[in-house]
């Protein structure tokens, strides 16, 4: 099953750490994760837990839980899960399973809606998924095992007899043959709808949308290497620096030899290397949300060295390596919240810290909780 946990602002007064639910609005229709799950009450309709009563996750909600953050849970029906992709608003959310299944759920009030089910026959099934911003409609893009690309797009109801939604195949992008797809992402908007295929060996191609908003028909706008001057270079993840107008375009890349930063130059109308920091294998990547801050972060999970690293890029577009985050076991994958203030790292011994500034501007681990084994009280 797939674990979706969120966080909120945090902590109890005796500094321990508890879930609290929060109920989905699914307003007694029956359409909603609890429901299909047979635990009709786990719901409740929207409604907040009261004082001293126990929730749908077996815990109580405390009178302590006066400051800090709440964490939730949700277990969803997707078995074998591969990958799980979000977008950007945080009002969809996509998995990919090893019998070669693709769920789609809405998400509205922590409350998950399946949206769409469905299996791909053929090209080695997914491994890789990106949801494109809502600015472009509802698509999906799924890398295969083979080196497909595939594209959907979700038909509105009122096209859709039965007024059921469903999901139609638009497209399937293809490179070459052998070329193993590392990591899909849609570019920031100011781009376009613009679909970018990090392949491991380096190549990376840029489709963008013939029309708008339509998923029908995908040109090629942009094709480069960045592995020529190095081929024993390998590629594994790929984040875009989030909108901004104070900025061109940048994404940062995670290789087997450390970093790279790749800029948008508008006058050449390509891609160029901005950045390269040699180190060790990168195997996640984000870059996060700046919401006023006066430099922007970048974590890198670098596994053989058991330790995140955060990156800084300031308005200058100074370049800095500026802490380094040690963990008890080799990190996996990395995720900043919406917001970029607290960052998730996915640990190999089956567990999630989350990390986050404290008034000093020091990196501080503010919790850890297991992801298999189920949520007791928080370390």
């Amino acid at each position: 099953a797939t674990r979706v946990v969120s966080t909120r602002e945090a902590r109890d007064g005796s500094g321990s750490w508890r879930r609290r639910a929060r109920r989905g609005p699914c307003e007694g229709t029956g359409r909603c994760v609890a429901h299909a799950d047979g635990r009709r009450d786990a719901c409740h309709r929207g409604k907040e837990p009261e004082r001293g009563m126990e929730t749908d996750l077996g815990l109580t909600a405390s009178d302590n839980d006066d400051a800090s953050q709440v964490i939730q849970e949700t277990t969803l029906d997707a078995k074998g899960t591969l990958r799980v992709a979000e977008s950007q608003q945080g009002d969809r959310l996509a998995t990919c399973s090893s019998d070669h299944t693709i769920q789609v759920f809405s998400v509205q009030d922590d409350c998950y809606t399946i949206k769409g089910q469905w299996k791909v026959l053929g090209n080695g099934g997914p491994h890789t998924l990106a949801l494109s911003p809502i600015e472009f409609g509802n698509i999906l893009a799924a890398g295969m095992r083979d080196g497909t690309v595939c594209v959907w797009e979700e038909i509105p109801q009122s096209d859709v007899e039965g007024g059921e939604t469903q999901w139609k195949q638009r497209a399937a992008l293809r490179v070459g043959n052998g070329l193993e797809v590392a990591e899909l992402h849609f570019a920031p908007t100011l781009l376009g709808c613009i679909l970018t295929v990090l392949y491991k060996n380096g190549l990376v191609c840029m489709y963008g949308a013939s029309e708008v908003l339509s998923a029908q028909s995908w040109r090629q706008v942009e094709k480069f290497h960045v592995c020529i001057e190095d081929p024993s270079l390998q590629c594994h993840s790929l984040s875009f620096r989030p909108p901004s107008e104070d900025a061109p375009p940048l994404f940062a890349m995670g290789t087997n030899k450390g970093l790279q930063v790749w800029m948008y130059n508008a006058k050449a109308l390509k891609w160029q290397l901005y950045r390269k920091e040699g180190g060790p294998s990168i195997i996640s990547i984000d870059w996060a949300c700046n919401t006023g801050r006066p430099m922007d972060f970048i974590a890198a999970s670098t596994p053989e060295a058991r330790c995140v690293e955060i990156w800084t890029i300031d308005g200058e577009l100074n370049f800095r390596r500026s802490a380094t985050l040690d963990c008890s076991s080799k990190p996996l994958q990395v995720s900043w919240d919406m917001i970029g203030g607290t960052l998730a790292i996915r640990l190999a011994e089956d567990k999630i810290a989350l990390w986050r500034q404290n008034l000093l501007a020091e990196w501080q681990c503010t919790g850890t909780f297991p992801t298999v084994h189920g949520l007791e009280e928080m370390e």
